[in-house]
């Protein structure tokens, strides 16, 4: 195994809102191909080979690209022309080999659809419509995803697979997708499509989710009130051959240049970014398929000393099964705080002017005459009254 010592700069994912991986133009070019009379009926349209190409992009193997566009259009298309079939492939391409490549710098894909149900089954909406896409793509190369680990991979891929609509067939299924709260839970935990990491440059099958919510885990979003109550928690799916191990668990906040590990007493602690100095946070534990992290529970941000600022928080686990090595989010959980609102207030000066002297003598008595037209009109000191 490699030796180590720090966490590269170059592991750090910027700060980044998520990826388009295409641009306005060419989805739209790509939509309106889809949605014409020169596909069959059966090819998937943009939101579906959106969800499709992604699964592609993630997948545990590279498929030859006409067997993928096969899948993908179910036959063959009438291209007008050669050139309108090159056209098309490279855009599809691209949209793949982008998504592989915002993932391997830490980032996030932008969906070209609002996370929300608004109260309609999902099968209804676009986040079906791409979820089912998604599974598509896993079906095209089925053995790829479950040969490893098949438990593992039929957790990872559950959210998907219930709000895809495919599988209400299943009864089991059927009953969990008909929950209308259990399927906007679903929606608020998609997995984060972000490639966990080795310190040592190898890959990892563990996975990370982590999430920041202000209705007790209902949705999750990323920006929030300076002093909105807060519940920010995350899972560790540790590699299942480390199951029954002995590990530790970390906790790692960023905040502008500062870094800070947590410790084992929840204590928040400078972190100079050399592993030897790296503290754990639960410390020597049997570790378990799912190991849940709270990080905040019902707790404001803003008044407790992070505002104005977007808060970058990591997670990572090491065992005694495999040394010196530690496995940790390639992306962070990313949650921006406002600055304070202040309203302002009248000096109180100016309040004691308008209570004492404005109104109970100005406006009662001195107006009766010092007013245009009045008794007092030729002098210089004129008053307007509020009452007009």
């Amino acid at each position: 195994m490699a030796e180590r010592n720090t966490v590269t700069e170059a592991n750090s994912p910027d700060n980044a809102p998520p990826q388009p991986l295409l641009d306005d133009e060419q989805l739209d070019r790509l939509d309106d191909f889809l949605d014409s009379e020169q596909v069959g009926e059966d090819a998937l349209d943009l939101i579906s080979a959106h969800g499709f190409l992604v699964a592609l992009a993630v997948a545990p193997s590279e498929q030859p690209t006409e067997q993928w566009l096969e899948e993908l259009f179910q036959g063959e298309p009438n291209y007008r022309d050669a050139a309108e079939r090159e056209e098309i492939i490279q855009l599809l391409t691209l949209l793949r080999d982008n998504t592989m490549a915002v993932l391997e710098q830490g980032g996030l894909p932008e969906l070209p659809f609002e996370l929300t149900l608004d109260g309609l089954p999902a099968e209804e909406t676009p986040i079906g419509d791409w979820c089912a896409g998604f599974m598509e793509g896993v079906f095209s190369d089925e053995s790829a995803w479950f040969q490893e680990d098949e438990e593992a991979a039929a957790t990872l891929l559950l959210p998907f697979m219930l709000l895809s609509g495919l599988f209400d067939d299943e009864p089991d299924m059927a009953e969990m997708a008909s929950d209308q709260a259990n399927q906007e839970a679903l929606v608020a935990q998609l997995p984060e499509l972000a490639l966990p990491s080795a310190a040592s440059g190898g890959s990892t099958t563990a996975q990370f989710f982590a999430g920041a919510s202000a209705d007790n885990g209902l949705s999750f979003g990323d920006s929030f009130a300076f002093d909105q109550a807060l519940d920010i928690t995350a899972e560790i799916h540790v590699e299942s051959g480390h199951v029954g191990t002995t590990g530790n668990l970390y906790i790692v906040a960023q905040i502008g240049e500062d870094l800070l590990f947590r410790d084992a007493n929840g204590a928040y602690q400078p972190w100079n970014l050399e592993l030897p100095t790296l503290q754990a946070t639960t410390v020597g534990k049997s570790l378990t398929a799912i190991e849940p992290l709270t990080i905040v529970d019902d707790v404001p941000l803003g008044p407790n000393g992070v505002s104005g600022t977007t808060l970058m928080i990591y997670f990572a686990y090491d065992t005694a099964a495999v040394a010196d090595e530690l496995y940790y989010s390639g992306a962070p959980l990313m949650v921006t705080i406002a600055e304070e609102v202040v309203v302002p207030t009248d000096p109180q000066s100016l309040t004691l002017f308008n209570t004492n002297i404005h109104d109970a003598i100005i406006q009662s008595n001195c107006i009766a005459c010092h007013v245009s037209g009045g008794t007092a009109s030729a002098t210089r000191l004129l008053y307007v009254s509020t009452s007009v």
